[in-house]
């Protein structure tokens, strides 16, 4: 019997879907925010969405073998207290579909013609590494991949007068939340894609501005 060619489209679309699936174990899926997360907690989510286990054994051998120590000690209870925090940090990456992450940047010349000001931070081709030494030879890289949605920052003229008077170093924060897209393995380690949903700027521990992105 022959089959129509939209079976065999929809078959070949649910099996690309089930590859991805595959591929990328819970991207996606995750409804919870990772705040301020340092290399470690970037590396264990990426191990995380990558469905793969931290050499967390390993690690708790290195802790343990930095302690004092002798024939009578019971091992076997250090090795378990050392896992413990380990263990605690991967079971907090568990449903993140977003992360909360904080960058410097400096702002441009005014640009008249785009009313704006362009984020350092945002500049196309700009990626997030992050490596926290325990997994040798490997870094997390998070790459940004709507940049040139957000690398202005849209301001009127009186208004960026205003802001370079208050911060004539041209320096600032930025607070970037951002939803997991993507993810993938590399030569040098975890490679994420993410795409930035809002960001809020602040200078001298104030914020001076927040930007949401509707697409």
């Amino acid at each position: 019997m022959k089959v129509p060619a939209i079976a065999l489209w929809i078959l070949l679309l649910h099996a690309l879907q089930a590859l991805g699936a595959a591929e990328s174990p819970g991207l996606g899926s995750g409804e919870r925010l990772l705040s301020y997360p340092d290399a470690l907690q970037m590396e264990m989510l990426a191990d995380r969405l990558l469905g793969r286990q931290p050499p967390m054994d390993k690690w708790a051998e290195q802790v343990v073998a930095r302690q004092a120590t002798s024939e009578f000690t019971d091992r076997e209870s250090l090795l378990s207290a050392a896992r413990k925090p380990f263990e605690a940090m991967f079971a907090d990456t568990a449903d993140i579909g977003s992360l909360l992450i904080r960058v410097r940047s400096q702002f441009s010349q005014y640009d008249a013609d785009s009313k704006g000001y362009y984020l350092s931070a945002f500049m196309p081709g700009t990626i997030l590494k992050f490596s926290s030494g325990k997994y040798p030879g490997n870094r997390v890289e998070l790459r940004l991949v709507n940049l040139s949605k957000v690398q202005l920052w849209s301001l009127e003229p009186s208004l960026a007068e205003a802001v370079l008077k208050k911060h004539p170093n041209r320096e600032v924060l930025v607070d970037v939340t951002v939803q997991i897209v993507g993810v993938r393995m590399s030569s040098s380690g975890p490679q994420l894609e993410g795409k930035v949903r809002a960001y809020a700027i602040y200078a001298n521990e104030m914020q001076i501005a927040a930007v949401q992105l509707t697409d």
